[in-house]
């Protein structure tokens, strides 16, 4: 695993940890920290090594991956997302509306 991947996997779990706490001031910190990641690896061509975990144990790696993903494997990271939001949880919450907005045209990547 690249430094850059294991960054933007810690913060994506660390994300998810703040959300369930309802902590907005780390949540946003990990936000900054998974979207600086995305863009490295969006410029350096490397997002299909995020690939590997669209079926991770932790549900807010599987969203952050599987919307990092909508536009290269769009139907597999849909599935995941579509799964996580059938649960009952904040994470569910999360995965229904970025599935809501990228299926209507809102979501920018």
């Amino acid at each position: 695993m690249s430094d850059i991947i294991k960054k933007y996997i810690d913060a994506t779990i660390a994300f998810g940890k703040a959300t369930d706490e309802g902590n907005n001031k780390v949540g946003n910190k990990q936000y900054k920290i998974i979207n600086d990641c995305y863009l490295q690896l969006k410029e350096q061509g490397k997002l299909n090594e995020l690939e590997e975990y669209l079926n991770a144990d932790n549900d807010f790696i599987c969203i952050w991956v599987a919307t990092h993903l909508l536009n290269t494997v769009s139907k597999e990271s849909e599935r995941t997302l579509q799964k996580i939001a059938s649960k009952d949880n904040m994470a569910s919450f999360i995965a229904e509306n970025t599935l809501n907005e990228w299926r209507n045209g809102n979501l920018k990547l």
